[in-house]
């Protein structure tokens, strides 16, 4: 079934139907297809155990072989930095008509343009993320001591 892109070079231990799981997992079906996960249209994505469901391979060997399988996921990895490669034009061809639209001049309509043609020229790089974790402990100190056990309460004598 070959995918729309040129496939990556694969690696010679992956067989057909491991290159196949692979192509499904990155461009999908490409006329769509119904899984046991429900219905997939054409050109979406599918799951490990979804790809392998249609590529008649065996799901348990799907999770135990090819899931932790450097060679399949670096395999993985070159197809979808070739369609993330493939897409570029599309992406700055939409990223231009954004640019374009006058919208209805309003504020928020030229923040999207700024960004648009930021995205354009290369500087819409993510700034770093600021995480802040605050951490809390309530534990009640414990100190080692002796334990004094106190004779049971009686009860008062005459009742």
């Amino acid at each position: 079934m070959g995918g729309a892109l040129s496939p990556a070079k694969s690696p010679a231990s992956l067989t057909e139907k491991e290159q196949e799981i692979a192509r499904l997992m990155v461009e999908g079906h490409p006329h769509g297809i119904s899984t046991r996960a429900g219905w997939r249209p054409a050109g979406a994505p599918l799951t490990l155990l979804e790809a392998a469901e249609v590529a008649g391979y065996r799901l348990k060997r799907a999770r135990q072989h090819l899931d932790p399988n450097p060679e399949f996921r670096a395999y993985c990895a070159s197809l979808l930095k070739e369609r993330r490669n493939a897409e570029g034009p599309r992406n700055l061809a939409t990223l231009i008509r954004i640019r374009d639209n006058p919208g209805a001049g309003l504020a928020a309509d030229r923040t999207v343009q700024l960004k648009a043609v930021a995205a354009i020229e290369g500087a819409d790089k993510a700034p770093a993320v600021t995480v802040n974790v605050n951490q809390q402990t309530n534990v009640a100190t414990v100190t080692p001591g002796y334990v004094i056990r106190l004779p049971a309460a009686r009860p008062p004598e005459g009742a």
